[in-house]
């Protein structure tokens, strides 16, 4: 029920940013339609014309008119349609994220539970051997140190403290 629900909003959402989508799919289909009625008549006129050496000319024309009909119709039909489903796409990833937001007290939680992690200082810039081990919150209050936590793969790390110690 609740994901019916999120999913019929979600195509309202979609639907209220392009107004008149069912029309013009309406419109796409009529076209097409009297495109394919036409081609109907079309190619009997033609076989007619060829075996007469009637209006040969205007026979192929008609059907021409009506083939352009048929496949223009499907082509509009078919960018409607990926149009459609890419807004409905990004809206279900922006309700994704509202989803996933956190309420205040998981972020408090999690603010604490960070806070309780073990963090390895170098105390000495000469000799890199020398650490301490203190806890984030006793860097952030005692030490009166901003933390910044970077996460990523080595490459990405190591490009982040080299970005931090330049512009630092």
């Amino acid at each position: 029920n609740v994901i019916s629900e999120k999913k019929m909003i979600v195509k309202l959402k979609a639907e209220a940013t392009t107004p008149f989508r069912l029309f013009r799919q309406f419109i796409y289909g009529a076209v097409g339609a009297a495109g394919g009625l036409g081609t109907f008549t079309a190619i009997p006129q033609l076989i007619i014309a060829i075996q007469s050496n009637g209006d040969l000319e205007n026979a192929v024309k008609n059907l021409a008119i009506d083939v352009v009909g048929i496949v223009s119709a499907v082509i509009f039909w078919k960018i409607e349609s990926d149009n459609e489903l890419k807004k409905i796409s990004s809206f279900e990833v922006k309700q994704k994220k509202m989803d996933e937001k956190l309420t205040s007290e998981e972020l408090k939680e999690r603010e604490l539970e960070l806070a309780m992690l073990p963090i390895e200082i170098q105390v000495s810039e000469k000799d890199e051997n020398i650490t301490r081990t203190v806890s984030l919150r006793d860097l952030q209050l005692k030490g009166l140190q901003n933390v910044v936590i970077v996460a990523g793969s080595n490459t990405f790390v190591k490009d982040a403290m080299i970005s931090a110690r330049l512009e630092g």
